[in-house]
């Protein structure tokens, strides 16, 4: 299923049967620095308008701020007609063109909101535990080179809803329990996810899997989690955090914001509202790590 937001102010990039991908960059070709986004829609809505509008506020401040930024967008196959892996298998998908095309991963960052944010997750998963499925793209990995940074925000980490946050009653949460249940059916269903869990291997779901899986996170020179202390997730996002300080070396940063709810950047510019400090983190993260050197890779 496509998106004719996405087509109409974006120029298409690569094409194919399997997977599409879009940019909007200053310059007629995409640049050196890659915003490689990942967005949300619980896997079954496309992108809307206010995705957009916050892509293209990222690239603006970002050139604002003397960093030359493109941003592509991969436009991936919906739940029903297409469950996990299939999203999973795109993004791996995109970030290989973008490196037959001649970009390193030190110039990329992914990042995503929501379900977004969860197939960021599956990507890091990826560069750390190789998708083994002679069916699908493996994710290339030139030598010495390493992802410049992964953000994800309100991501979804687990399928377990019994944690307070979920049944806490947040008025203003875009989501409820109900949806991300019913919703997470239609990914899983017919679907290895399942499988996978059960074998301790968390490509698709971060919290589900022992802690372990997360031990080897030196590909990706800095994190960005966040998310919203009236949200659903919220509880999950505190352990995700926690997890990453206490397992891993990867530069995080984190911030979990006391007024908001599910994925504020979004409802940020879906409603045309001020700009919350998530916001305003987020774009100031984007700038400070592609100014940043990369980090070296040990032999």
């Amino acid at each position: 299923m496509s998106s004719g937001l996405v087509r109409k102010p974006h120029k298409k990039l690569f094409y194919s049967s399997m997977v599409s991908i879009f940019y909007r960059s200053a310059k007629k070709d995409f640049g050196k620095n890659i915003n490689l986004a990942y967005l949300g829609g619980g896997y079954v809505m496309s992108l809307n308008e206010g995705h957009l509008e916050w892509m293209t506020h990222i690239r603006k401040s970002s050139a604002d701020a003397g960093v030359e930024l493109s941003i592509c967008l991969l436009e991936y196959t919906l739940a029903p007609e297409r469950p996990y892996p299939r999203q999973f298998h795109q993004a791996i998908m995109a970030l290989n063109h973008l490196q037959a095309s001649g970009r390193h991963l030190s110039n990329i960052i992914i990042g995503g909101d929501s379900a977004g944010g969860h197939l960021s997750l599956c990507i890091i998963s990826a560069l750390m535990h190789p998708y083994p499925d002679a069916n699908n793209p493996l994710l290339k990995v030139k030598a010495f080179d390493r992802l410049k940074g992964c953000f994800v925000i309100s991501p979804l980490l687990s399928w377990d809803l019994s944690t307070r946050s979920y049944s806490d009653r947040f008025s203003a949460d875009v989501l409820a329990p109900y949806t991300v249940q019913e919703w997470g059916n239609l990914v899983r269903d017919n679907s290895p996810l399942g499988d996978e869990i059960s074998q301790g291997k968390g490509w698709g779901m971060a919290l589900d899997v022992p802690e372990e899986w997360w031990d080897n996170m030196d590909v990706v020179d800095q994190m960005l989690v966040t998310g919203g202390h009236e949200e659903l997730f919220r509880d999950h996002i505190y352990q995700f955090i926690d997890l990453l300080r206490r397992r891993t070396k990867t530069s995080l940063a984190s911030y979990v914001a006391l007024d908001e709810a599910h994925d504020g950047p979004l409802l940020d510019f879906c409603t045309k509202s001020n700009q919350s400090k998530t916001t305003q983190l987020i774009t100031e993260w984007v700038i400070s790590t592609f100014s940043m050197p990369p980090k070296p890779i040990d032999n």
